[in-house]
């Protein structure tokens, strides 16, 4: 199967410090993470060079999806790189990578995901829920800032 590489990039008028905790707090992440028709209950996000990487989401039928890793690259207030594997109903899918830059600018913190994932349809779903989880963090900022 071949690698995709998608790319997904939003800007958040927040300082950077701000938006990269929102990365990397359990308790913030819970909050925003999940995409359209999932709950988040459980995050452990240890943010540091080998560190472990778990999310445990919930569907509306009951549903568990995981996604387990280990943080391969950390600069804090700049870059998060994890290597992960998703397990979904009867899929279990690994090889995954994902990198995510922080980047001041003048109207606040420019976000852009890079992932590395096999086949197309996956991208495509990826690409879906990452663009859903963050317009719940747009909606989390916007409810938390006024």
């Amino acid at each position: 199967m071949t690698q995709e590489k998608i790319q997904i990039v939003r800007e958040f008028p927040y300082p950077v410090a701000t938006v990269y905790k929102a990365f990397t707090d359990q308790e913030i992440l819970k909050k925003w993470l999940a995409p359209d028709g999932f709950d988040c209950p459980n995050v452990v996000y240890e943010t540091h060079i080998g560190g472990r990487m778990h999310t445990h989401f919930v569907d509306a039928k009951g549903n568990d999806a995981t996604s387990e890793g280990v943080f391969s690259k950390i600069v804090p207030n700049t870059l998060i790189e994890y290597k992960f594997q998703v397990s979904y109903l009867d899929q279990h899918i690994e090889n995954l990578t994902t990198q995510v830059v922080f980047e001041s600018t003048e109207k606040g913190t420019k976000v852009t995901a890079e992932l590395l994932v096999p086949g197309e349809d996956f991208a495509k779903g990826c690409v879906i829920g990452w663009n859903q989880s963050l317009d719940h963090l747009e909606q989390l900022f916007r409810s938390e800032n006024g």
